[in-house]
């Protein structure tokens, strides 16, 4: 089967795709043909040259001026750090109806090395827009004339306003973000058979209709990569190592959604199907309950609902979906790789109460039961420290049964994350006494 990789517009962010490639190229993945648009076409022109070790190089050192002249990088705090800057690049970019990228040209001269790109077995394609029409242009590398794949990727880049409209061979053009940031109909019209996608907005699908093709997958970032013109080192490696990570979990190397975890053992998934179970329990007898201060109907199923996203998700995905919850809770870090077993022994700690702070828990835990209003009992929440309730809330369901599903009945609505992290923290201290492993 003819495999497509197609790659996103995205400025800076393109940093994600190099740590994309880093893990498809370790696992010995190499695609039959490469689509792109903007910063996804000059990485994709990169891939089917297969020059790796340069575009690594790029990606590790690249910063604003090698991009624009007297650039700003667009993030607030460099702004801030650089207000000296601002005017004369404001002055310029007024001038010259847009940024000088002149460095960017340069850059891609430099990179692309036009006979070794028509040479490589790897099919090649971009998106380009032509100013004013607006009309796309997509081109493979048979098509695109002898000479002009440099020009070609300097127009699929050219971000207008941005930076200016690009002129050459009597035509002008833009950003082939304009119509089609992420090319997958190009791939397809090119003969691919499967089509992997790698979108670089967090949570904001491209083309919702093509991406749901069976032949399609959409390989998307776990987190927020920033703004397209943030060339801050730290932020860029960051944005690396995520499409590394991310990357490992689409191939199922690791698993996770936000963070990152070593696949479950055998054992783990089968305390997947008894925690899912057991929980759909306390969900069940938990909407049964009421509560003497309640005179509306509650929500059911809020539990339930923080795990639940689509139908068939699996026991070991609402059981990573809940270790998540409770990382978050936590403050782990999300680019850290997390061992399951350590993970889950750490979390019961954590939210296990402490004999010197025993009692200051337990206050706590009274003093949600006194509220007699939801305002009243949302003040409490809001001022109370989380980890402390989560803390509270395990306390009683391992020692104090009594009443405490109608108590819970009433605060599960409120405070769904830390009731179910309570829950969760309870169920893992019995579960590893059970087993002489806490």
């Amino acid at each position: 089967m003819k495999t497509a990789w197609v790659l996103c517009g995205g400025g800076s962010r393109g940093a994600y795709e190099i740590g994309v490639w880093q893990t498809f190229r370790a696992a010995g993945m190499m695609p039959d043909i490469v689509t792109g648009t903007s910063i996804g076409a000059l990485n994709g022109a990169l891939i089917v040259q297969q020059d790796y070790e340069a575009a690594l190089d790029l990606w590790e050192n690249l910063r604003i001026d090698d991009v624009m002249k007297d650039g700003i990088d667009l993030e607030l705090s460099a702004i801030m750090e650089n207000k000296q800057k601002i005017a004369p690049f404001l002055k310029k970019y007024v001038n010259a109806k847009g940024a000088d990228n002149t460095p960017l040209k340069d850059m891609i001269a430099r990179l692309v090395d036009e006979p070794k790109l028509r040479q490589s077995p790897i099919d090649f394609g971009l998106v380009t827009v032509r100013y004013p029409s607006l009309q796309a242009v997509e081109l493979t590398k048979q098509e695109i004339p002898q000479d002009q794949i440099k020009d070609y990727l300097i127009a699929s880049a050219s971000c207008f306003p941005a930076f200016p409209v690009y002129e050459f061979a009597g035509q002008q053009y833009i950003d082939g973000g304009y119509q089609d940031n992420l090319p997958i109909a190009l791939a397809l019209r090119m003969g691919a058979e499967r089509v992997i996608a790698v979108n670089l907005h967090y949570q904001s699908p491209i083309h919702p209709t093509l991406e749901k093709l069976p032949q399609v997958k959409v390989l998307s970032p776990s987190r927020d990569l920033g703004s397209f013109l943030s060339f801050d080192p730290m932020i860029l490696k960051r944005n690396r190592e995520l499409g590394v990570l991310d990357a490992q979990k689409f191939l199922g190397q690791r698993i996770g959604e936000r963070y990152v975890f070593t696949p479950l053992t055998p054992s783990l998934q089968t305390l997947a199907e008894v925690l899912v179970r057991e929980l759909t329990l306390f969900q069940c007898q938990l909407d049964d309950s009421d509560h003497p201060f309640i005179d509306t109907l509650w929500p059911q199923n809020v539990l339930l609902d923080k795990i639940l996203k689509a139908p068939g998700d699996s026991f070991e995905t609402l059981f990573v979906r809940m270790m998540e919850l409770a990382a978050e809770l936590m403050k782990k870090e999300a680019q850290t790789l997390l061992d399951p077993q350590t993970f889950l022994i750490e979390a019961a700690e954590f939210f296990s109460a402490g004999s010197p702070a025993l009692e200051t828990e337990r206050s706590l835990y009274q003093s949600l039961l006194q509220q007699t209003t939801r305002q009243s009992l949302l003040t409490l929440i809001g001022k109370a420290d989380r980890i402390l309730l989560c803390r509270s809330l395990c306390d009683q369901m391992l020692h104090r049964q009594n009443s405490l599903l109608q108590q819970l009945h009433w605060l599960a609505p409120m405070m769904a994350q830390e009731v179910l992290v309570s829950w969760f923290a309870a169920f893992l201290i019995r579960w590893f006494k059970l087993n002489h492993n806490f």
